[in-house]
């Protein structure tokens, strides 16, 4: 949602939940699915660059839980999972960097093996 009043062109789409009827963010993670890729898979056209028609966007159609409370249960547990995986790719990051430097030193000799 913006907070100023903002334009768009034609190779935008704003997307809007009528009645209250999907959460937001349970919709954020739809359209980051695997399920939505897929879609846009079999429907992109063009080129060089890609485009995905408004017309076909609309035919999108995936059964969403009508209760907005399992979505909000299926949004947490998503977020947290990601959230999970962030911090052991910054564990991950933080161990290949320590074995890059552990293998300058032994590469180097600076430290030696008995």
């Amino acid at each position: 949602k913006t907070q100023k009043k903002a334009t768009l062109n034609s190779g935008i789409f704003l997307i809007r939940i009528k009645n209250d009827s999907t959460h937001s963010r349970f919709l954020f993670y739809l359209l980051n699915s695997k399920y939505f890729t897929n879609f846009l898979n079999k429907l992109t056209a063009g080129s060089t660059i890609n485009h995905l028609y408004q017309k076909d966007f609309i035919s999108f159609s995936v059964p969403i839980p009508i209760n907005i409370d399992e979505q909000i249960a299926i949004s947490v547990i998503l977020f947290d999972m990601d959230a999970e995986i962030e911090i052991l790719e910054t564990k991950v990051d933080k161990y290949k960097q320590i074995k890059q430097g552990m293998m300058q030193n032994l590469l180097s000799g600076r430290i030696r093996l008995k």
